[in-house]
């Protein structure tokens, strides 16, 4: 039965596939070049966000790091 599925699921995948493609052909005009669309906004803004998270994962790291050597010393004055 599990196979049924996997054959129907490929089957799926194929046919979006293929109207992806034709979808696409009527988006090219008489140039070849495919019309523009909001991609290279939505990418462009993707990006943009991706970055400002990287930064602020790595902004995080560093202030756990930090706290981390704070509660460290905080600990050792406490037992001396």
């Amino acid at each position: 039965m599990a196979s049924q599925y996997t054959f129907l699921a490929l089957e799926l995948a194929r046919e979006r596939a293929r109207e992806a493609e034709a979808h696409n052909r009527l988006l090219r005009d008489q140039d070849g070049f495919r019309v523009t669309g909001p991609g290279l906004a939505r990418r462009t803004l993707a990006r943009a966000a991706a970055s400002l998270s990287r930064g602020s994962a790595a902004a995080a790291l560093r202030l756990d790091q930090g706290l981390a050597d704070c509660d460290g010393a905080l600990r050792s004055s406490r037992i001396a």
